[in-house]
This record gives C-alpha cells, structure tokens and sequence, in this order.
C-alpha cells in the first residue's frame, strides 16, 4: 500500500530518507523520495515525550534529594545572617566592671585665698591653659587686686592714725605714773614729816605756855603777898594779874592750835592726800586703758593692712610643684548639677578656698570608680582588679581596691533611686611611660572571690530581656524549623558570659545575635527594660553568694556589673 501526499502536505525542508533494504522507494512529482512506511517522522516524536518527561522527574528527585541530604548535614542554618554557637560548660567568676577617671594619687591642690572685698567676690585676670607643664615657682593664676589695692591705702590712713594715737597714750601714760609717785610722796611727807613737826613744835609751845602760865601765877600770888606786907603796890599787883590773863590766854591758843592739827588739819590733809594718790591712780589705770586701746586699734588696723597686703600677694598664686595643671571639677558637677562653684576661666569670680587647679603626681594614680549598690558586698579592699585606659588600648594595667566607701555617694539626678558607693582602685605599675593624665575615662575590672564552677553559660549578648513585667529573659535557639525561643532562668554573670540555670541544653546551637529576631518595637522595649537591670546576689554552685542577673539578665548592655552610671 503506497501513502499518496499532496505536495503541499510535505515540508521543503523534510529530511529524506535513506532506502534501508536497497529497493528504491516511491518520490513526489518533485522527485523527492517518501519515508519508508516504518519510519514515519509523526511517530517517532511521539516515542520522545516520555523520556524527556521522565529525565524532568528525575532531575526534580536528584535535586530534592540534594537539599534534604544538604539541610540533614549541614544542620538547621538556613540563614546567613544568624551567627551560632553551641552551649557550653564554663567556669565563671564574678567581675564587676566599672567605667571611672583617674586620679593620681599624690595631689597638690593650688586654692584661692583671697578674701571677697568691698566689691564681691575677685575675679580671674589670667590663668595657665589647662594641662599645661609647669616647673616650681611658676605663675598660676593671676586674680585682679585692684579693689584690694584701693582697700589698703584706705586702710593705711587708718593705721597711720591709730599709730599716732597710740604714740601719745604710750607718751603720756608715764606722767600718770609719776603722778601717783607724786601723791605719794605727798602724803608721806604730811605723815611722817610735816605733821609730826607741826605736833612736835605746838606741843612744845604748849608745854611751854603752860610753864610760863604757872610762873605767872605764882608771881601774881607772890606779888598779892607783897602788896598785903606793903612792900608792893597794887599797880604792881594788877600789872602782874594782867600778865598771869596774857600767859593763860597764851596758853590755851598753844592748845587750840595743837588740837586743830591734831583733830582737823591732820585728818584733813591725810584724806586730801588720799584722794590725790586714789585720784593719780585713777588717772593711771584709765591712761593705761586708754593705752592698751589705741594699742589695740593700731593693732587691728595694722593686723588689717597687713592681711590686706598678703590678700595682695595671695593674687599671684605660683605652682608649689612642677607637674601638669589640671583645672578642678567638684565631684558634685560631675553629673551636671548640685555645684554652685565657680569656673576656673579668665574673668571668672572665685571664692575663699576654691580649689582651682591641681598639679598631680603622673608616676602613680588610681581610678575613682562608683559601684553598684548590688554588688558592695562583694568589694572589699586588696582585690585584684585589671584597669584599661583607651589612650593605652591593648594595655590591661595591674591594680587592686584601695578603699571602698561606708556610706553611699549623692545620688545622680539621672537615677535617683540608685545607690552607688565611691571606691579607689589603686594602680600597682608606674604608669609614668604611658602619660596618663587625670580625668582621662578608665574602665576597671573587679575580680571578686565569687565564682561558680562547670556551669552553662551563654555570651550575654545572646540573652534576650523581658519586654513586659510579666515577661521572662529568654534566648533563641536554631532548629530544624528555625529559630526557636526558650525562657531561661539566669544565674551569675562575668560580664561576658552568663550562667543558664535552667531553659536550655549543652550542645543546644544558641543564636548569638538574637536582636535579628526581634521587631522594631522589641527591640526598643529590650534597651529600655535593659537600662533599668542591675544583677542581684544569688547563691552559686560552690554555695557561695554570687552575683546574678535579674530577669533580663542585663546581658544586652554588654556586662551585667556594669550599671549605668
């Protein structure tokens, strides 16, 4: 049977076939040959179709089985940007870290001593830049004295004056004391010489009037006599009876002037003289007073001129010590408030016994650091403590605790109910080489005696706060599924790695970046939550009292001994 084909039905550019049995075959008109009737082209396409459509299915299997055999070996990471780590057993040790300043701990403090005047408090008129070098005896800070130069030649008139003054009372008080020699003297001269004489002399005169009375009357007696024998006239008589009146008159004056001396004019003058010499005392002790108080005026004149003269040289301040200047800044400023001093700048006030600047002892300093009221019992002093200064990166400085404050520091307006206590740590090597300056920040690292042994443990970085109160920390951790979250509970911390009490597994592949994870709004509510977390005391697994970290653990903050200061 011949297959008859219009010549439209065939293709130009249909393949022609080889005669396979050496017969010839039938050819169009065109003189092109016909297929064999055993291998029509229609049917050989059709014998195709299943193998190209079984080698698809196998490619799909082989591949499928590529991923499977790839996500059974290669584990759960699906995620390039997931970095994991399996958990572990650790050995941990309770670190506090706390950032600070140094301080050296040899100090020459360089205060104000000058006094506000008149005008208020001095001022600042120059002042050496600060961290500048200065050897012994330089000029510091220079402090305007005008007002105190003003003051102390007012000041001088007044204690010219009060010198004068004091002059004439010194000049003058020896005449009071010799007017009291005077009275004195006086008084002694009445008592034991001219009174004496005086009584002598009229006792004398009476005793004498009186020898001359008696005569008299026994003249006058004899006389009487006479003139009774006639031998005397009584002219005679009468003459001596004049006498013998005259002698007794005599007689009784001598008596009245020895008894006026002796009962008025000695009583007189001996409480006139002692009066005198009460008076020349008087006038002596108030001469005296009088002396002491100008004496006591020019004193405090001069002790005023004089102080307002060292005021005047108290402006110039000069480094006690060669070293580096450092302007002071109250602990109290450091946190921004709570200070009313002034300044250290040119044209700045300053007040009686401000600190101003500071020339600190460069071979030897100390950190001055703040620590956590949850970790002070844990800081006692002569613990090892390592100190990193980042103009020294990659220098880890031996130290060790130096004192720890008893009560707590003021509080931070930042965090008011935080409780923190002032703590020294002491540098045990010459930091001279380094050229460490005070006030540069440091960070310390405490190594307390608390330590748990052979525990699990996570970076902290891989723990994962409480949102909500009711929240718990938790991790993440990478399954066959994905990323899966566990709640933990923590124990203690060294501030790089943090104790799994319960939650998770050893070998559990633990996501160490699990902020990934987190929605925008987790992963503000974790940095809030973590601000707030500071690490409690629990017990560790030597039975000891060890740090841990509250819910949250405190871990994203890089450190859980490590509160915001």
């Amino acid at each position: 049977m011949t297959l008859q084909t219009s010549p439209t039905a065939a293709s130009p550019e249909a393949p022609v076939a080889a005669p396979t049995n050496g017969t010839a075959s039938a050819a169009l008109p065109n003189g092109v040959p016909l297929p064999s009737p055993s291998r029509l082209p229609r049917g050989k396409r059709r014998g195709k179709l299943p193998l190209i459509l079984f080698g698809v299915a196998a490619l799909v299997l082989i591949g499928g089985a590529l991923v499977a055999w790839s996500l059974w070996f290669r584990g759960p990471q699906t995620r390039p940007d997931l970095s994991l780590a399996p958990l572990t057993y650790k050995d941990l040790q309770l670190k506090i870290v706390e950032r600070g300043s140094l301080e050296a701990i040899h100090t020459y403090d360089v205060k104000c001593e000058v006094k506000p005047g008149s005008r208020g408090a001095p001022k600042i008129k120059w002042v050496v830049d600060n961290g500048a070098y200065v050897k012994e005896g330089d000029l510091l800070v220079d402090i305007d004295d005008s007002a105190l130069q003003e003051q102390a030649q007012q000041k001088k008139i007044d204690r010219d004056k009060a010198e004068a003054d004091k002059i004439a009372a010194e000049q003058g008080y020896p005449q009071k004391q010799k007017a009291i020699d005077l009275a004195i003297q006086a008084e002694q001269k009445w008592i034991k010489g001219e009174f004496p004489q005086q009584r002598h002399d009229l006792e004398s005169k009476v005793t004498i009037a009186k020898a001359i009375l008696q005569q008299q009357k026994d003249r006058a007696t004899w006389v009487g006599r006479m003139v009774k024998k006639g031998y005397m006239t009584a002219s005679q008589e009468q003459a001596e009876q004049d006498n013998l009146r005259g002698d007794d008159l005599d007689a009784q004056n001598k008596q009245e002037q020895l008894n006026v001396l002796l009962e008025f004019t000695d009583p007189y003058n001996r409480q006139d003289f002692e009066n005198k010499v009460k008076q020349a005392k008087v006038d002596e002790r108030s001469a005296l007073a009088d002396m002491k108080s100008k004496l006591a005026v020019f004193k405090q004149q001069d002790d005023q001129y004089n102080e307002l003269l060292e005021q005047i040289k108290q402006c110039k301040i000069y480094a006690p010590h060669s070293g580096i200047v450092v302007y002071y800044l109250p602990e109290s400023t450091r946190g921004g408030f709570g200070a009313n001093q002034s300044i250290v700048a040119q044209g700045e006030p300053v007040q009686y016994g401000q600190t101003l600047v500071r020339i600190p002892d460069l071979t030897h300093m100390l950190v001055n650091i703040r620590v956590h009221e949850a970790f002070i019992n844990h800081v006692k002093p002569d613990l090892p403590c390592t100190v990193r200064v980042a103009s020294a990166p990659g220098r880890a400085l031996k130290a060790h605790v130096k004192s720890v404050a008893a009560a707590a520091a003021q509080q931070d307006w930042m965090s008011p109910d935080v409780k923190v206590y002032q703590a020294y740590i002491e540098i045990d090597e010459s930091v001279e080489a380094l050229r460490l300056k005070p006030g540069l920040s440091a960070d310390t690292t405490i190594y307390t005696e608390v330590k748990a042994e052979h525990v699990l443990a996570v970076p902290v970085e891989a723990v994962v706060p409480p949102v909500e109160k009711s929240d718990k920390p938790h991790v993440f951790i990478m399954t066959s599924s994905g990323p899966e979250r566990h709640d933990v509970e923590l124990g203690m911390t060294d501030s790089k790695f943090i104790e799994i009490k319960e939650g998770l597994h050893e070998g559990d592949p633990i996501i160490l970046n699990p902020r990934t994870l987190l929605s925008d709004k987790d992963k503000k509510g974790a940095g809030k939550e973590d601000e707030k977390i500071v690490p409690t005391g629990s017990k560790g697994k030597q039975g000891g009292p060890a740090g841990s970290a509250a819910p949250g653990g405190g871990a994203g903050a890089g450190g859980a001994a490590r509160p915001k200061q």
